[in-house]
């Protein structure tokens, strides 16, 4: 049984949430036949390209050479012979990856495409296919493309993805992770406003995934990085906004391997309610980055829950 609003109401998400964790585990047993490469990118349009956000984070922890996700069409000009792009189109019928697709057979790597089906299949667009169930919506499909793009990158040698995400998932059920309660801390805290939800930048996927999963949801929301915080946004947010009463902030606070950006979380949090203006603060642990990571997107799926689900 989930937590229980002011009015008495029970709301119980657990199912959802279950849903995603058993579809990570099932994605990692994908198989792919990929080259040994440290040269890989990721390439996404659609929601279940976050995933992709996700292993770059853990990669900045984990790995001796990045791994770059880029979301919005652009062909970063290191892409070429010797990378493996990696391209994720759920559906398989978003216009938007076509261009990508020809853009990267036109620069020579190797292509693998993370799809159901759709017309991405079709022989007028060859690439090696690596096809996934058909049918899964929202957070199982999201939770099914992080478990077989982790399985796709720990083929190319470039880091373990998903041993390391089968660690996280371990450590997150031992845990327990958040509490219920801040999932309806925050669907109060944002009922009827707009948020704006901020991590740091090691964990910057899971607040990414946070205002996705408040969009899915028909709910406004912006999101921003720690320590990214310059003067001027720290004025903005300390002003009273009498143009928009309506902002709320969420930070999705972990423990940061570094001593010096949790000192300017919590001072930049300190000078906001000196100021009056209210953060709402979550707690997602202080494990590895896709732990956090983890647990901040399971966040985002329980608030939008509460808040009227996906639509």
């Amino acid at each position: 049984m989930g937590p229980m609003t002011e009015s008495g109401e029970v709301f119980s998400y657990r199912s959802e949430r279950q849903l995603f964790l058993d579809a990570v585990r099932e994605g990692m047993r994908v198989r792919v036949d990929i080259p040994r490469t440290d040269s890989v990118c990721v390439f996404g349009t659609d929601s279940c390209s976050i995933a992709g956000e996700v292993l770059s984070d853990a990669a900045d922890e984990l790995s001796s050479h990045p791994l770059t996700c880029v979301r919005d069409g652009r062909i970063p000009g290191w892409v070429g012979p010797g990378t493996e792009a990696i391209l994720v189109s759920y559906e398989g019928d978003c216009q938007e990856a076509f261009p990508v697709l020809e853009a990267l057979r036109g620069r020579g790597c190797g292509i693998h495409v993370l799809t159901a089906g759709g017309t991405i299949c079709n022989p007028l667009h060859p690439s090696e296919m690596v096809l996934l169930p058909m049918g899964l919506e929202g957070h199982e499909a999201m939770g099914y493309v992080l478990g077989a793009l982790a399985a796709t990158v720990q083929a190319t040698g470039l880091f373990d993805a998903a041993d390391a995400l089968e660690s996280a998932l371990e450590a997150l059920e031992e845990d327990a992770g958040h509490s219920d309660d801040d999932a309806v801390l925050v669907a109060r805290a944002l009922e009827g406003n707009v948020g704006a939800v901020y991590s740091t930048s090691d964990v910057h996927a899971s607040a990414v995934s946070f205002r996705e999963s408040l969009s899915d949801a028909g709910h406004l929301s912006f999101t921003g990085e720690l320590p990214e915080f310059d003067h001027n946004e720290l004025v903005g947010w300390s002003d009273p906004n009498v143009h928009a009463p309506e902002l709320r902030m969420v930070v999705l606070k972990g423990g940061s391997p570094s001593d010096l950006v949790n000192t300017i979380v919590d001072c930049m949090a300190e000078v906001l309610r000196e100021n009056g203006r209210e953060v709402v603060e979550v707690d997602i642990g202080s494990g590895s980055s896709l732990q956090r990571n983890l647990c901040g997107m399971i966040v985002g799926m329980d608030v939008a829950d509460l808040m009227g689900g996906r639509r």
